[in-house]
């Protein structure tokens, strides 16, 4: 009878490989045939190819029975040089196409490219059947080239489970925003893509707002993405929809941008139940603040981002005050400090004078994080700032997060809960990385 690891069942095998590090999994690999196909889950589960060159590479050097195994996959296009990026944007369509043709397995994918995709890019997310999560964004001048929000729509909606949507950097058709062409301020605009195939269930119409109608879909992000079609208004939503992250347009108005964000709320809420929500603009709309005319009857958890200005705060809390929130993160700018303390030590002083109204009376975890530019900022500075807030929460008795300033290196991307940041030309160099490790 066999004995020893040759006995052992596969499942077994597989989950004594997910204890290793990822030297020993290569050690592993070595050892025999068998070894090495026990490996190949391991190794292969998570992909990184950061630029244009590491994707030619991994498709050249590792044949379409290595990509099966692929169970996440983040590809940039940037080339590795800026001059590069017009050629680089004519065959990155055919490069995602070969590549995506093989990755049948994935299950998370995150795209940075060069401006639009072409029309021969949607087949193969058809038969992405265990994909769920998807983020997309254009790492490429948006008036130079521009990612059209028809291409995108039909890829997202050609997607069989899509629940997690993310989007950074998508810009209007002309097909479905003739009324900014030529108008004040500038919005741009994608042309030429009218021979974007109609979609089996949405057919022509693939504006952003037909986003809402991807049944599956339980997250969706959009940044940097401009938000004033009047479709957003009307669209009916996915009833799965529970997490909704609207960031601002840079293109327009502080003021159209919280019009815009208000219109999609009111909306959605009719519909899909939001529980969770990412504040990137003010909000003013009073129906917010009545708990029995609220659209956001089941919010509880509200995230408020770096890019919302300090002095709305408070505003915007207490414009959200009618909904159950248990749970308010904040997070900002280490610069926005001082003035994030005292904007948030002014909320709680006000809901601790107001007992008796039903004033975030659910209210159980203040989260508070410093986004850090600046590795020398003086963090020591703030420890009476905070300390008044955490005062504040003990009163009332608010678990939370409040850790120390971290500092990242300057001008460094990051990416918190699969948001995405755009990575700039002269960041790091080109890699392919595999489960962490470096080919």
């Amino acid at each position: 009878m066999p004995r020893g690891w040759n006995a052992l069942p596969a499942e077994m095998n597989l989950s004594i490989m997910e204890l290793l590090s990822l030297d020993d999994v290569k050690a592993f690999s070595v050892v025999s045939r068998m070894c090495r196909q026990l490996a190949m889950s391991t190794l292969f589960k998570s992909v990184s190819l950061d630029g244009y060159e590491a994707v030619e590479t991994f498709i050249s050097r590792f044949p379409p029975a290595c990509r099966i195994y692929i169970r996440s996959l983040l590809v940039s296009m940037r080339p590795q040089e800026e001059a590069q990026q017009y050629d680089c944007a004519g065959t990155q369509t055919d490069l995602l196409v070969t590549l995506l043709s093989t990755c049948t397995m994935i299950q998370s994918l995150t795209l940075y490219v060069l401006g639009s995709l072409q029309k021969h890019i949607v087949p193969p997310f058809a038969r992405l059947i265990h994909l769920t999560s998807l983020s997309i964004g254009n790492v490429a001048p948006e008036q130079l080239m521009p990612l059209s929000e028809r291409s995108i729509v039909s890829i997202a909606a050609s997607v069989p489970h899509l629940q997690r949507l993310t989007l950074d950097g998508v810009t209007r058709s002309l097909v479905h925003a003739p009324e900014l062409l030529a108008a004040y301020p500038f919005v741009p605009l994608v042309v030429g893509d009218e021979d974007v195939e109609s979609h089996p269930v949405l057919g022509s119409d693939l504006s952003l707002p037909s986003l809402l109608r991807i049944p599956t879909l339980q997250r969706l992000q959009l940044s940097e993405t401009h938000l004033g079609d009047p479709l957003w208004g009307t669209t009916p939503s996915s009833p799965h929809l529970e997490v909704l992250d609207l960031g601002a347009c840079a293109h327009v108005t502080p003021e159209f941008n919280m019009v815009c964000t208000e219109r999609i709320i009111n909306n959605l809420a009719r519909s899909s139940p939001i529980r969770e929500l990412f504040i990137n603009t003010p909000l003013q709309d009073e129906k917010f603040r009545d708990s029995f005319s609220t659209p956001l009857q089941s919010l509880g958890h509200i995230h408020l981002m770096p890019h919302l200005p300090v002095d709305c705060v408070v505003e915007t809390l207490f414009a959200l005050s009618g909904s159950p929130v248990h749970t308010i993160s904040v997070e900002c700018y280490e610069e926005d400090a001082v003035e994030m303390c005292y904007a948030l030590e002014d909320f709680l002083t006000m809901r601790l004078q107001q007992p008796d109204t039903p004033f975030y009376q659910q209210l159980k975890v203040m989260n508070l994080h410093f986004v850090a530019f600046d590795p020398s900022f003086p963090m020591s500075n703030h420890n009476e700032d905070l300390g008044r807030v955490r005062r504040l929460c003990d009163v009332m008795g608010l678990a939370g997060d409040m850790p120390s300033l971290t500092a990242e290196p300057s001008g460094a991307g990051r990416a918190v809960e699969n948001r995405v940041v755009r990575k700039p030309w002269w960041s790091n160099g080109q890699d392919t990385t595999i489960q962490g490790a470096t080919w």
